[in-house]
């Protein structure tokens, strides 16, 4: 809603200002009660709480210059009791880093005082546009609350998921190293990323590095840095990534593909918290907390020798597993309108939800690429729509056929036809987590499934799988 002056409509918006020393005089107030909204009035923090308990509000107003304290634990309750209301600080115009402060913790706005006309219309916007998301999702009960702000973008109400957010909590404010492993596409850098946004170092660097898409030669210079004159090239120093995290987290994605002779170095680095650029005989000194991820079996890599016995356990020393999207179904029409919500966000396009039918079909499927494989789905299913319900024409023909197939297994079947059907569910699955693996990389995929080429590309065409759109 796009508000340009007074004639706009905010029909029974309410609002609730916290006015402990008159902050904000009435002449501000009644700027607001000017227009269509109901504005209630506490005089204290403590008659805001009751205020809360018993009213659904649509924006806070409040005024706080005089309380710097009491208006950051204010916000900091708002926050911890996960009261998803805009919150709009009125604060003087030579208090910038009360507004700073406000902002960093959850505020939505800090205004200026005192009120003009223009302030008033952005409150009564804010207040208006979360009034109509909230009559929205009780119109429509199968959406979710999607925003878990602490979480980034994770989503579950699952136990395995609940267990997970309740572990990651616990270890966050630690530095205890940590070791996540799950299947490709079930979320591991969310996990990373939101163990660093609730721990000590938040307002420092988050660094990621992938060891599958970093060339092998590469690998030492990126992660240490060099003194000028290395190597060939080497025109100046250059800080490695390590050092980017310096103070902050450095999270190691698909760290069973880390060569094995750069294993002792950064086994060392986490040991001493000391490392050397290349070519160079200073220690600098590094304070990082590692966390790495990987969708290989870890067992399976130090039998094979490509994990070394001392840095996993370095490594490893609080595991988080993430379970598959197909051990965790009950999850997945969180995950469909979270997904949803997100696409609405860069489109005009109004979609309220999905037909009851894709819904079963989405929460039959065996998800072989995971929470990421229901996202592009859901990404493809906004843009292909032309009606304001997804419908199971907007599904890939894949889900829709694999769906159907489950139906079929409660029909009575000759030995032969159970076989068949079987083995193509089998292949199917297995081809769908291969591609989504590797990426639509067939060479990989040809190399891990020990195939030929030419009996790959066999198999991709009889279930109509192009690896391209899995390159894209």
């Amino acid at each position: 809603m796009n508000i340009t002056g007074p004639s706009m409509q905010n029909t029974n918006v309410k609002i609730l200002a916290i006015d402990e020393v008159n902050e904000l005089p009435s002449a501000q107030l009644n700027k607001i009660r000017g227009y269509p909204a109901s504005l209630d009035i506490a005089k204290s923090v403590d008659l805001a709480w009751d205020y809360l308990q018993y009213n659904d509000y649509d924006l806070i107003l409040c005024g706080f210059s005089n309380s710097p304290i009491a208006c950051i634990n204010f916000l900091k309750k708002v926050k911890r009791l996960s009261l998803r209301i805009p919150v709009v600080i009125s604060t003087s115009n030579d208090d910038i880093s009360l507004g700073v402060e406000a902002i960093k913790f959850g505020a939505s706005e800090v205004i200026e005082k005192p009120l003009v006309d223009k302030q008033v219309y952005s409150i009564l916007d804010k207040a208006s546009k979360f009034r109509e998301l909230r009559h929205y999702k009780i119109q429509n009960k199968d959406l979710p609350e999607i925003v878990i702000p602490c979480f980034d973008k994770m989503v579950g109400k699952s136990k395995a998921m609940r267990s997970i957010f309740s572990l990651i909590t616990d270890v966050a404010e630690t530095d205890a190293n940590i070791f996540i492993s799950g299947e490709s596409g079930t979320g591991k850098e969310l996990v990373a990323r939101s163990i660093h946004k609730q721990s000590l170092r938040k307002n420092q660097a988050f660094v990621p590095v992938n060891c599958s898409a970093l060339p092998e030669q590469l690998f030492e210079s990126e992660l240490f840095g060099y003194e000028k004159g290395a190597f060939t090239g080497a025109t100046q120093q250059k800080l490695g990534l390590l050092e980017f995290a310096h103070k902050g987290s450095f999270f190691m994605d698909e760290v069973c593909q880390l060569p094995i002779y750069l294993q002792p170095k950064l086994l060392r680095v986490l040991q001493e918290k000391q490392l050397r650029h290349l070519c160079s005989s200073e220690l600098v000194d590094i304070d990082i907390r590692f966390i790495s991820a990987s969708n290989i079996d870890p067992d399976k890599a130090l039998e094979t020798n490509a994990l070394r016995r001392d840095f996993y356990y370095r490594i490893n020393v609080i595991n988080i597993h993430l379970p598959p999207l197909r051990d965790r179904q009950e999850d997945v029409k969180l995950l469909a309108y979270s997904f949803l919500d997100c696409c609405l966000k860069s489109t005009t396009k109004e979609i309220f939800g999905f037909d009851n039918d894709v819904m079963a079909c989405l929460e039959s499927y065996s998800w072989p690429g995971n929470v990421r494989e229901l996202e592009n789905v859901v990404e493809r299913a906004v843009a292909l729509t032309r009606e304001d319900i997804i419908s199971l024409d907007d599904i890939p023909v894949q889900i829709r056929k694999s769906t159907k197939s489950k139906s079929v297994e409660s029909k009575n079947l000759s030995l032969v036809d159970a076989k068949k059907e079987a083995i193509e569910k089998i292949e199917k699955e297995y081809l769908l987590r291969l591609l989504t693996q590797h990426h639509g990389n067939v060479t990989n995929i040809a190399k891990e499934s020990g195939m030929t080429r030419r009996n790959l590309h066999r198999l991709l065409n009889r279930y109509q799988f192009n690896p391209v759109v899995w390159r894209n």
